[in-house]
């Protein structure tokens, strides 16, 4: 991380305080699918892709939490679930 390009850091920033974000909103989206679709078949995929969509978001937290103590911004991705701003998109 200390070697890393100052304007690769800054992508690294900004995907992390917007991913995150979009990966709950997937999730959620496949737990309402997962509760009322008809088909079983259906349900049971939608189950599968919550779990997944709760690991992509977990992971897009995972990972700036461990250079927090590098650099104070990469706790944007945590900071943007609780802003009124929509620069994280």
């Amino acid at each position: 991380f200390e070697n890393s390009d100052p304007g690769w850091k800054s992508v690294m920033k900004a995907h992390y305080g917007a991913i995150a974000r979009g990966e709950y909103a997937a999730a959620s989206a496949e737990a309402r699918m997962m509760r009322f679709s008809k088909a079983p078949g259906m349900r049971n995929m939608s189950t599968l892709g919550c779990l997944d969509e709760i690991r992509h978001a977990q992971m897009q937290l995972f990972f700036p939490h461990e250079h927090v103590s590098k650099d104070r911004q990469m706790d944007w991705a945590f900071k943007a679930y609780d802003t009124n701003e929509w620069g994280m998109i």
